[in-house]
């Protein structure tokens, strides 16, 4: 690196063309970005920040009806509560909490579809009975399991 700074320094003082006062320049620059940047520690924790989210979220999607606490979540992540909360959030758009009940409709919704009752379906998707169950399916997808249900019908 030495080296390149003195042949950048040399280049400028000797007032050389601009032309090569700009390679000098692009070999010295790209030099500290070859060096640091793949060393950079934020790329780095950029990385196995997502890295570290990507694997509570297979664990939400292989887990999605049990109740998981967030302490669960932030050690499968190797974060803290705090942390996790908030890179999980920027990182996915929501809540974990928020997204583990997006993934209990989603399945609910395919299971309604292929005739299960809605007791079974709530029991089967993690809720805790059938009135949970239907406040957060209609705050979700805008009608009740019924009216999903009966929506699906006509349309099939």
């Amino acid at each position: 690196m030495n080296h390149l700074f003195l042949a950048l320094q040399a280049v400028v003082d000797q007032r050389n063309s601009k032309l090569e006062q700009d390679i000098a320049l692009w070999d010295f620059l790209s030099y500290l970005i070859r060096r640091y940047a793949s060393n950079s520690p934020s790329v780095r924790s950029l990385k196995s920040t997502r890295a570290a989210i990507m694997l509570a979220c297979d664990y939400l999607h292989a887990h999605y009806a049990s109740d998981i606490s967030l302490d669960t979540l932030a050690a499968i992540a190797g974060l803290s509560r705090f942390h996790f909360c908030r890179v999980f959030r920027k990182e996915v758009g929501v809540s974990s909490g928020v997204y583990q009940t997006q993934l209990r409709i989603a399945q609910a919704k395919k299971l309604l579809v292929q005739g299960f009752s809605i007791t079974k379906v709530a029991t089967a998707t993690g809720f805790y009975d059938q009135s949970h169950f239907g406040w957060h399916f209609k705050r979700q997808v805008g009608v009740t399991p019924g009216a999903y249900v009966s929506k699906t019908a006509i349309i099939s």
